[in-house]
């Protein structure tokens, strides 16, 4: 278990109790209740649909019962490889000679070093590369950084995070295989900010230092806290670049971005925004300012404080628009693609930071998608194919064009 809010001392009966009630005493109730379709979240959604996001936000490690009892379904985490049939992986050692500047500031605030993490690779259909098969020529890869709200889930291939990682390798002809960084998880007083930062830095210096990909031929991806993670290794891998003093130290930023749903703004700025509480009804997600979202909110800024200082750290909350903020630079930032959907929370959080990258970036260099009618990380949800295969072509068109 990686996080638990209540202590239960008879987790096992509660979770097996829960589980019988939901299935078989709520299960049926939200069936006849949403078979007219004015009762529907969103009247263009399925009767399944309905009962998919209801059961999801139950179930889900963010969920109502995960807050009671843990996490209702284990998950691999970074301190031990899995051994399972067909799983490429491998340990990446510490790189603290990586780590300077501000991310070096906010690891020794929070006393948080370097550390040896697992990663896992993912081939494309067709396709079987050794682990240590260095860059073809001509070869885009994937470095994937997952959600989970930095205390939740696994980057390992028989996770929640398989189909999409499957799926997004086929949008373009020269990527062939995706390497997923099994980063540290915060959970309680351990591993805060930048842990998972630094962790997915060693990833991206193996693709770089040890297979010999270019940064202009990797592509970051990641959704939720996974995208927000990736704006933040961007971040940092931009400012060090400039920096005389650690720009042949530290790789220069990869070639693009592709985030989906991206939980970009962890302070309190968009707490009351139109989305936020609004959209509650057709999300997968619980409210982010109270139970586990808030949690996990507060124990991964750490030492840094939150609110007050989440809502002005460009690292943590890239789109806050809290007052005190500042204007927060994305020049020099990597071309950048972004998909949300307009029924989930983080919606006017997301659109923020579209505006904010644009403004600086220019429109050429910022794409985006928003799906209509589905909830957060619908790309993970097959139950949405029209959204998924919108979403989906259009960061294939997006990525022909880089």
């Amino acid at each position: 278990m990686v996080y638990r809010l209540r202590r239960q001392p008879f987790r096992a009966i509660i979770l097996a109790f829960t589980f019988i009630s939901v299935i078989f005493l709520r299960f049926p109730l939200w069936a006849i209740y949403y078979i007219p379709r004015r009762t529907r979240p969103r009247s263009s959604w399925t009767w399944q649909q309905c009962i998919e996001v209801n059961f999801i936000r139950v179930f889900t490690p963010l969920g109502t019962l995960a807050e009671w009892v843990g996490p209702a379904l284990g998950h691999p985490d970074s301190r031990a490889i899995p051994r399972k049939s067909k799983v490429k992986s491998l340990w990446l050692e510490p790189t603290p000679q990586l780590i300077t500047g501000s991310l070096k500031e906010a690891a020794d605030k929070a006393g948080v070093q370097s550390a040896r993490i697992p990663a896992y690779w993912y081939d494309r259909d067709g396709y079987n590369t050794a682990v240590d098969a260095p860059a073809r020529s001509g070869e885009k890869v994937v470095l994937y950084i997952h959600g989970g709200a930095f205390i939740a889930l696994s980057a390992h291939p028989n996770g929640w995070f398989d189909y999409w990682i499957k799926r997004f390798m086929t949008t373009h002809p020269a990527i062939q295989r995706t390497f997923a960084v099994e980063y540290r998880l915060t959970s309680g007083d351990e591993n805060p900010f930048p842990a998972a930062i630094i962790d997915s830095l060693a990833a991206y210096s193996h693709l770089i230092n040890d297979l010999g990909f270019k940064p202009e031929d990797i592509i970051f991806t990641g959704g939720s806290a996974g995208g927000n993670l990736v704006l933040a290794l961007a971040r940092y891998l931009v400012e060090a670049h400039r920096d005389p003093g650690t720009s042949n130290v530290v790789p220069g930023p990869p070639g693009a971005l592709v985030i989906t749903c991206p939980w970009a703004d962890l302070g309190t700025s968009h707490n009351d925004s139109p989305s936020s509480h609004g959209n509650l009804v057709t999300d997968i997600l619980v409210a982010e300012d109270t139970g586990l979202m808030l949690h996990a909110r507060k124990i991964y800024a750490g030492p840094h404080g939150f609110p007050e200082d989440v809502n002005t750290n460009p690292y943590l909350s890239p789109a806050s628009v809290h007052p005190s903020m500042g204007k927060v630079s994305f020049k020099g930032f990597p071309k950048t693609f972004i998909s949300w959907s307009e029924a989930e929370i983080f919606a006017d959080q997301d659109n923020t930071l579209r505006k904010k990258m644009t403004e600086d970036m220019g429109e050429d260099s910022v794409g985006y998608f928003t799906a209509k009618d589905a909830p957060h990380e619908f790309t993970t949800l097959a139950s949405w194919k029209a959204q998924n295969d919108s979403a989906y072509r259009a960061m294939e068109e997006w990525l022909s064009r880089l």
